[in-house]
């Protein structure tokens, strides 16, 4: 279940990251969102399950840390500030979608539902 709460909270999060100009232009200029944005998913949902997980601390969650540290560190025009509000979104979202603090607004619910019709 709790993959379900990551997947839901990854979408809402990178909606919400890229509402921020600064972090869409490098996010495009990249070019993984826009030619690979099912690997960058991918990759997002298997780090950020490792970090839910697993305590910080452990060897997982800090191997799983290093390599995200590591595939973003080529791109030089991402700053901590942008790559820590990235991290803070997809964690909070997590947070309150797995405790259901306020449940998924209705605003943001269809977004792990697939359109039926």
């Amino acid at each position: 279940m709790l993959i379900l709460y990551v997947l839901i909270s990854s979408e809402s999060a990178f909606i919400q990251a890229f509402g921020i100009p600064s972090i869409s232009t490098v996010s495009v200029k990249a070019k993984k969102m826009v030619d690979q944005p099912g690997l960058r998913y991918s990759d997002t949902i298997v780090f950020a399950s490792e970090w839910i997980m697993n305590p910080l601390d452990s060897e997982r969650a800090r191997l799983s840390l290093n390599r995200v540290n590591f595939i973003h560190s080529r791109y030089r025009d991402i700053t901590n500030d942008q790559m820590v509000y990235t991290l803070c979104l997809l964690v909070s979202e997590t947070f309150v979608s797995r405790h259901s603090f306020y449940g998924l607004p209705h605003s943001r619910s269809h977004l792990s539902q697939p359109e039926m019709g």
